[in-house]
């Protein structure tokens, strides 16, 4: 980190707090730069879980769901072959299959999530610059 910017994390610090970080025992600045924000933590794998999991929510919300519509109008597509007795047609196999699919990496997601939480949660302070 510049020194400059490290500077300009530990005047915004004590301006907000009255103490620097290391008084409050944040021994390393980081800044996070998506966010615009400075973090402040006692270990290294706290602001990598914190990472982690804004990372994961900004994923979620911007991508996660656009395929799932998509699946689910091809399976629209698919309702016709259902009613005439057809349950291998691909336009009704292939959507659920992904939505299967889509659902099991919500997990992987949600669990990198939660272990990035469970690191982090309530060792990181941050500043938004």
């Amino acid at each position: 980190m510049e020194k400059k910017l490290r500077e300009q994390a530990i005047s915004l610090f004590v301006d907000k707090y009255g103490k620097t970080p290391k008084e409050c025992g944040l021994k390393e600045i980081d800044v996070f730069e998506e966010k615009g924000m400075f973090l402040y933590r006692p270990t290294s794998e706290a602001i990598k879980g914190f990472k982690t999991v804004q990372n994961i929510i900004k994923f979620i919300m911007l991508w996660y769901f656009w395929p799932l519509v998509i699946a689910f109008v091809f399976f629209l597509f698919g309702l016709p072959y259902i009613a005439s007795g057809e349950y291998n047609h691909p336009l009704v196999v292939f959507p659920i299959l992904f939505i299967i699919f889509w659902a099991l990496f919500y997990l992987v997601l949600w669990y990198k999530a939660w272990k990035g939480d469970k690191v982090s949660k309530e060792n990181v302070v941050f500043i938004h610059y």
